[in-house]
C-alpha cells in the first residue's frame, strides 16, 4: 500500500535497496550512443522490483527525494567516470533527473558539485534534467542556482518538453542546453491522423526554435522505424526509446560502448514500452501559435549570444561511422549526416 511504502522509503535507503538503470541517449546522425540516462528502481524485498512512478511521489512526500537523488547522481557519476576511464572520449554523458522542489534548495549547488568532484567526473560529463514546470516556478534564487550549475560545466535539460501552458519567453532567461521533447508527440507519429499531422508541425517548430536559441533537442519514447525516420525528417538531433534499448544494467552499457556498432545495423527493438512522460493537457495549435508570436521577440534578442556561449561550452565526443570527431552539441540540423545508410546499435532489451 502507499502507506506501507512511505514508511518502508527510509529503512529501504539505509539497506540499499535502490539501485540505478542507464537508457541510452543517441544520436540521429549515425545511431551512436553518446549519453544515457540514470533512471531509479527499487528493489523492494517483497513487492518486488518497483519503478520510479510507483515511490517517487511518496518519496518526496516523505522527504526522502533528495536522499534518493543524492545517490542516483553519485551512482551515476561512479559509472560515468568507470566509462571514461575504461573508453575515453567514447564513454557517454550521465543525465540525472532533479525534482522541481530541489532546485529551490539553497544547499543545492554545494551538493551537486560535492558529489560530482569526489567521484573525479569532469562537470561537462553530467546532464541535469528538469521538468518544464520546474521552470515555470523558479524564483530569483533557483535561477541564480541554475545558472552557477551551467558556469560550473554541467548541461541543464528541459525534460517533457511541451506537456506545459508556458510562455516560451522563460527560455531566454535560463541556461537551457537541451530541450527534451514530450513522449506523447512521438507515440503519435505515425498514426496517419489530423492530430498526428499537427502534432509534426508542433515538434518541427519546436526542434527549429530549439536550434535557433542554440539548444539541441533529444526525443523520448521512440519505438518505431517509422518515428526514427519522422524525428530525423524534422531536423531531431538525438533520440532514446525502447527501438534503441531499454533501460538496462552498468555493464550492458558498457558491452554498448565495446562494440562500435557495424554500418547498416539498425536497432529492431520491439513492445509498446512504458511511456516515460504523459502529457498534462490539451496543447492546440493556436495556443502555440500564440505564446510563440508573444516570445518571439525576447527570444530572438538572446538567440545569438546563447548559441555562442553554447557551442564554446558544451562540447561532447562522438563516435561517427568509426572515427572519432568532436562534435558541438548545438549543431544545426542542416549540419548533420542524414540517418539512412548509419549505423544503429543493436538493441538490449
Amino acid at each position: 500500500t502507499r502507506y506501507g511504502l512511505s514508511l518502508a522509503v527510509g529503512d529501504a535507503l539505509k539497506r540499499q535497496e535502490f539501485f540505478v538503470e542507464y537508457q541510452p541517449i543517441v544520436s540521429m546522425t549515425d545511431g551512436v550512443m553518446f549519453g544515457v540516462e540514470a533512471l531509479v528502481r527499487w528493489q523492494h524485498p517483497t513487492l518486488g522490483r518497483l519503478g520510479p512512478d510507483q515511490f517517487l511521489d511518496i518519496a518526496a512526500e516523505g522527504g526522502y527525494i533528495g536522499d534518493i537523488e543524492a545517490y542516483v547522481l553519485e551512482q551515476a557519476c561512479r559509472e560515468g567516470k568507470r566509462w571514461r576511464d575504461e573508453f575515453g572520449g567514447r564513454a557517454p554523458f550521465v543525465s540525472v533527473n532533479v525534482a522541481s522542489r530541489q532546485v529551490s534548495d539553497i544547499e543545492l549547488v554545494d551538493r551537486i558539485e560535492a558529489i560530482i568532484d569526489s567521484v573525479g567526473l569532469e562537470p561537462h560529463s553530467v546532464q541535469l534534467e528538469l521538468t518544464e514546470q520546474t521552470f515555470l516556478q523558479t524564483d530569483a534564487q533557483s535561477i541564480a542556482a541554475l545558472r552557477a550549475l551551467s558556469e560550473y560545466g554541467v548541461a541543464i535539460a528541459i525534460d517533457d518538453f511541451g506537456t506545459g501552458y508556458s510562455n516560451l519567453a522563460y527560455l531566454s532567461r535560463l541556461p537551457v542546453d537541451v530541450l527534451k521533447l514530450a513522449g506523447p508527440f512521438v507515440t503519435r507519429m505515425g498514426d496517419r491522423t489530423a492530430d498526428s499531422g499537427t502534432d509534426e508541425l508542433l515538434v518541427k517548430s519546436i526542434i527549429d526554435l530549439a536550434h535557433n536559441m542554440g539548444m539541441s533537442v533529444t526525443s523520448e519514447c521512440v519505438e518505431t522505424e517509422e518515428q526514427v525516420t519522422t524525428l530525423a525528417e524534422l531536423g531531431c538531433d538525438d533520440a532514446q526509446g525502447w527501438f534503441y534499448a531499454k533501460a538496462t544494467s552498468p555493464d550492458e552499457i558498457a558491452a554498448i560502448d565495446s562494440h562500435p556498432p557495424a554500418a547498416g545495423v539498425h536497432g529492431t527493438g520491439t513492445g509498446t514500452g512504458t511511456i516515460v512522460v504523459m502529457i498534462m493537457g490539451t496543447i492546440t495549435t493556436m495556443r502555440i501559435i500564440m505564446i510563440t508570436a508573444t516570445a518571439v521577440a525576447t527570444i530572438m534578442v538572446s538567440s545569438r549570444k546563447r548559441r555562442s556561449r553554447a557551442q564554446i561550452r558544451h562540447l561532447r565526443p562522438m563516435s561517427r561511422c568509426g572515427s572519432r570527431v568532436w562534435i558541438a552539441r548545438v549543431a544545426s540540423a542542416r549540419s548533420r549526416l542524414p540517418l539512412h545508410g548509419c549505423p544503429m546499435f543493436p538493441v538490449f532489451a
